[in-house]
């Protein structure tokens, strides 16, 4: 049940809603209807809304009055399609007095008064002026999409370029990184290269001084053999001087034998 209610509500509130907006556009309507009826009243041209004379009209009796035909306030409608019989209520006093009402065009508002139009200076605007005022918002919109585009072109060449920077710099990385791999490569065999060369030398030296240790060794036996050499030689020649020396003696005794 609550919900059927809240559902009919709705739909008035809709239907409130649009006879509200009805409404507006036709007081406006009616607002608009009346003003142009009351300019040749207030001595203006029915036109371009100035002060006679101006470029229309050059006196009152010159310009002819607006054949507008005023419309029935468009309260009178509402109230002729709305039954209020059963309804208790007190509508407030309908009366014709002029009301201010506002004029919107390309986002900019202007207020205009019927009571204070007497007292105002400038025309409104006329189906020339709305003409030029949209040429100038095309013109300005025309221009500002072009701004747009020359930017966006902008920033699209500056992705591009920051894109192509990225490739450059990863470019470079690789390429860096390849040269690395290589140089530790090269580190590598230039480390094993001086690894096995240090071991080479070592073992040079080890025989080197092993070479050397025979040498000595062999030195010390021909030392020792050339010693034993002069010793035995010494030796020998003491011998032969004491079998030379006692040969001679022998010699000299058999010589004075035979004397």
């Amino acid at each position: 049940m609550d919900k059927v209610l809240i559902d009919a509500l709705k739909q008035k509130k809709l239907e409130l809603k649009t006879a509200l907006e009805d409404l507006t556009r036709k007081e406006f309507k009616y607002a608009v209807g009346n003003y142009q009826n009351s300019l040749p009243q207030q001595g203006r041209c029915i036109i371009c809304t100035l002060k006679i004379p101006c470029s229309h009209y050059s006196s009152i009796e010159d310009m002819q009055e607006p054949m507008v035909s005023l419309p029935k306030h468009p309260l009178n409608h509402l109230l002729e399609d709305i039954n209020i019989d059963h309804m208790n209520c007190t509508l407030p006093s309908i009366n014709n007095q002029p009301k201010d009402f506002t004029v919107r065009f390309k986002g900019n508002s202007s207020r205009f008064s019927q009571t204070s139009s007497s007292l105002r200076r400038s025309s409104l605007p006329d189906k020339n002026k709305l003409i030029t005022l949209e040429k100038i918002e095309i013109y300005k919109e025309e221009k500002a999409k072009k701004k747009l585009e020359k930017l966006q072109k902008i920033k699209d060449n500056e992705e591009m370029k920051k894109i192509e920077n990225e490739l450059s710099e990863l470019k470079r990385l690789k390429q860096h990184k390849a040269q690395k791999n290589k140089l530790e490569k090269y580190k590598e065999v230039v480390k094993q290269k001086y690894e096995q060369a240090k071991i080479e030398q070592e073992e040079q030296a080890a025989w080197i001084r092993k070479e050397e240790e025979k040498r000595k060794i062999y030195m010390e036996i021909q030392k020792k053999k050339i010693a034993e050499f002069h010793e035995k030689k010494k030796i020998l020649d003491s011998i032969n001087k004491q079998r030379f020396a006692d040969l001679q003696e022998d010699i000299i005794q058999r010589g004075r034998m035979k004397k």
